[in-house]
C-alpha cells in the first residue's frame, strides 16, 4: 500500500508540474501576442500623417523604388531644387532613365537638364540593401543631409535602416501616401491590413537582428 501511494503522490506531483507549465506557456503566449498587438497599434499610430520640413533643401533626394508616387514626389522634389542631385534606388537591371521618368508620369519642360542630376542606383534588392546604396552614394558627394521619398508605411523601417547605415547624416522624412492604403480602420481593410502587419513584422525583425548584431 505504501508504494501504491507514493506512486499516487508522484503521480500527482507530475500532474502539477505539467499544470503549471501549461498555465506558463499560456500565459507566455498571451503576453507575446498582447505585446505584438500593442506594438502594431504603436507603431501604425507613429506612421508620418504629414510631411515635415517640405520646404527645407537637402543635400540629396533619394527614392526608394516601388511604386509611381515615390517617382513623381522625387522627381518634383529635384525640380523645385530641394537637392543637387536626385538618387532613384533599387531599380531593375534593365531599367533605363528615360523609362523611369516615363514610369513617374511627372515630365516638366525642363527634364533634360534634370536627367543630368538624376543618377539610378542598380544594387539593393532590399530596404537594408538601399541604406547600403545611399550610404555610398551619399559619401562619393560628401552630402551631409538628403531627403527620403519612400511610402508612408515603409518610411519608419527605412529611416532605421539608413540612420543605422550612416548615423551623421541628416534625413528629412518625406512620405507620400498610397491612396489605397487608409490608415483610418485599417484593421477594418484587408489590403491596408496585410500590408501593415507584413511592415510591423519585418520592422520588429530588422530591429532584433540589429541588436544581435546579424
Amino acid at each position: 500500500m505504501e508504494d501504491v501511494s507514493q506512486d499516487i503522490q508522484q503521480d500527482f506531483k507530475k500532474w502539477q508540474r505539467k499544470r503549471k507549465f501549461a498555465w506558463i506557456l499560456v500565459l507566455t503566449i498571451f503576453a507575446v501576442m498582447g505585446s505584438w498587438i500593442y506594438g502594431l497599434t504603436q507603431f501604425v499610430d507613429n506612421l508620418p500623417k504629414t510631411i515635415n520640413e517640405d520646404q527645407s533643401v537637402a543635400d540629396g533626394v533619394v527614392i526608394f523604388t516601388g511604386g509611381t508616387m515615390r517617382l513623381e514626389e522625387g522627381i518634383k522634389l529635384l525640380n523645385e531644387n530641394k537637392g543637387q542631385r536626385l538618387l532613384v534606388s533599387g531599380v531593375g537591371e534593365c531599367t533605363s532613365l528615360d523609362s523611369v521618368l516615363m514610369l513617374s508620369g511627372f515630365l516638366p519642360d525642363n527634364v533634360i537638364s534634370l536627367k543630368d542630376r538624376i543618377d539610378l542606383g542598380y544594387a539593393a534588392k532590399n530596404t537594408r540593401g538601399n541604406a547600403v546604396e545611399v550610404a555610398k552614394w551619399v559619401r562619393e558627394h560628401n552630402y551631409k543631409s538628403i531627403r527620403l521619398v519612400t511610402a508612408n508605411y515603409h518610411m519608419t523601417r527605412s529611416y532605421f535602416e539608413l540612420s543605422t547605415e550612416m548615423p551623421d547624416i541628416k534625413i528629412i522624412q518625406n512620405p507620400v501616401f498610397p491612396a489605397e492604403l487608409k490608415l483610418d480602420k485599417w484593421w477594418q481593410q484587408g489590403l491596408a491590413k496585410k500590408i501593415l502587419i507584413s511592415e510591423y513584422n519585418k520592422y520588429i525583425a530588422r530591429r532584433v537582428s540589429a541588436v544581435l548584431g546579424i
